[in-house]
């Protein structure tokens, strides 16, 4: 089991004390409980849905209401939009966060992960990146879930379109080094320097090629055992 994120001891977690006034004891017994949601162990790199803000995607549907639910691997939902790692998510270092996180964990310990109430995930390439339910994806990583049901979007890029050159002599330095195969065009401004460009992309090693980070965003990938797949390129 993977763990996400070390346990911050700081200031926002004692604060917890002057807040609402907790015993000692239910503060540490509280303070424990962050202990096992978030983990204790190595913190991955952060990446969320917008690291791939310049692929060109096809959507199964723009439309979460109508997808059915799905059991996903929790072990594959691996990031929010706040979330840098899972010990430090920006709602959650205030103490009605924390509270907020305390009673979701409590519940799903005593009542389980309640099916009727999926998470809302975007997945591409084999990894879940959440949408909504960040409390409920960490209290199952805690409490050892193996599955949990969702609905989800998922995503399949084909393009790139890079606003920057120096995104762009990247993502033509990994196509020499043989990571991805297709054709691209770009546009030079009156001064000979990078306007736009884009690329289409017919096989790649991995969708982390499409990441602004792409080591970043791969070591996320091999670190949950993800392909980096797509249905596009099997």
């Amino acid at each position: 089991m993977v763990k996400w994120g070390m346990f911050d001891t700081g200031k926002d977690i004692l604060s917890f004390e002057n807040t609402y006034g907790f015993s000692k004891e239910e503060l540490e017994r509280r303070r424990q409980v962050m202990r096992d949601v978030c983990g204790q162990g190595e913190t991955l790199p952060y990446f969320g849905i917008d690291e791939f803000k310049y692929a060109g995607n096809i959507y199964s549907s723009d439309d979460f209401g109508v997808l059915e639910t799905e059991m996903v691997p929790t072990r594959l939902v691996v990031v929010g939009s706040s979330i840098r790692n899972w010990g430090d998510v920006g709602e959650f270092r205030d103490p009605s966060g924390f509270d907020r996180l305390w009673k979701t964990f409590q519940s799903m310990k005593e009542e389980g992960f309640k099916k009727g109430d999926p998470l809302w995930l975007y997945e591409m390439g084999g990894v879940y990146m959440i949408n909504g339910g960040q409390r409920r994806t960490m209290s199952a990583k805690a409490l050892e879930i193996e599955q949990v049901p969702a609905k989800v979007i998922h995503q399949y890029p084909t393009e790139m379109r890079l606003p920057s050159g120096k995104y762009w002599d990247r993502f033509m330095k990994m196509k020499a080094e043989g990571r991805w195969q297709g054709t691209e065009q770009f546009e030079l401004d009156g001064d000979g320097n990078y306007r736009n460009g884009s690329a289409q992309v017919q096989r790649h090693e991995g969708v982390w090629i499409f990441a602004q980070n792409p080591e970043k965003v791969k070591g996320v990938y091999k670190a949950v055992g993800a392909s980096g797949q797509t249905k596009l390129w099997i």
